[in-house]
């Protein structure tokens, strides 16, 4: 897979491809309400390798999310599924849909920490 990705002040955009069968393509709008302090959380996070050490295993583990100039908003988003099977895959867990929140931030650092098999 490839991605093209775009980051601009206002918006954000990504083109996933599988040689040249396009997976999906979104556009996200930054919010207009900023929040005037840094986020700090951490959320789940599944990881599934074809290659490596870990290959067919899935994984488990935590994403930090240390954001900076986080903005909230309402709708401001454009997806487009492909006809790549992962898209099939997309459209079944209903990710076509526009959502009810969006949330965008400047910066988002962190350091991974260590993941684990799921069982």
């Amino acid at each position: 897979m490839t991605a093209d990705l775009s980051f601009e002040p206002a918006r954000t955009s990504i083109a996933a491809r599988d040689g040249t069968t396009e997976v999906m393509s979104a556009a996200i709008q930054a919010g207009r309400l900023r929040l005037p302090f840094n986020v700090r959380a951490g959320m789940p996070a599944v990881s599934y390798l074809n290659r490596g050490a870990q290959a067919g295993r899935l994984l488990r583990g935590r994403a930090p999310l240390n954001l900076s100039g986080v903005r909230l908003g309402r709708g401001g988003c454009s997806i487009r599924l492909g006809d790549h099977p992962m898209a099939g895959r997309m459209r079944l867990l209903g990710m076509q849909r526009q959502p009810f929140l969006t949330i965008t931030a400047e910066r988002w650092g962190g350091q991974l920490g260590r993941y684990t098999e799921a069982r």
